[in-house]
């Protein structure tokens, strides 16, 4: 009986285990911004700032599932905002092809139509802007 409540759980690690890629990603500068350390770092301290409380009345279990399930959403969050922070900082994530060596790929990479245009550059939806206004 025991073993058939643990069933949905083990069901559930093997669908996630099948997700994972066999590949690697690394961080390659392709716009503007400060070196990689840098922005990682400024990154992260601006990461901890997303994560949120809970509060769970009930039986154990349930405050032990709401507890993990605030966890989960914490670090998903953190690695989100960790993600859009690096792209507004010049960095982009890419993947590493398969064979080669971290310094055989590509450090900097600008988009091909990269160019200024009366001192500004000309604008690319691939690239994030440099300057942001907000109104209300």
């Amino acid at each position: 009986m025991r073993a058939i409540t643990y069933l949905p759980l083990l069901a559930g690690v093997l669908m996630l285990g099948g997700c994972q890629t066999t590949g690697s990603t690394q961080w390659v500068k392709y716009g503007p911004g400060p070196d990689y350390d840098y922005a990682k770092a400024k990154c992260e301290i601006g990461a901890m700032g997303v994560e949120q409380g809970v509060v769970a009345w009930g039986s154990p279990g349930y405050v032990l599932g709401a507890q993990l399930g605030n966890a989960i959403g914490n670090e998903i969050r953190k690695a989100e905002f960790t993600d859009r922070c690096m792209v507004l900082h010049g960095w982009k994530r890419m993947q590493v092809q398969p064979g080669t060596t971290v310094a055989q790929q590509p450090v900097t990479t600008y988009p091909a139509n990269y160019t200024k245009t009366r001192g500004r550059p000309a604008f690319n939806p691939e690239r994030p802007p440099t300057q942001l206004v907000a109104a209300q």
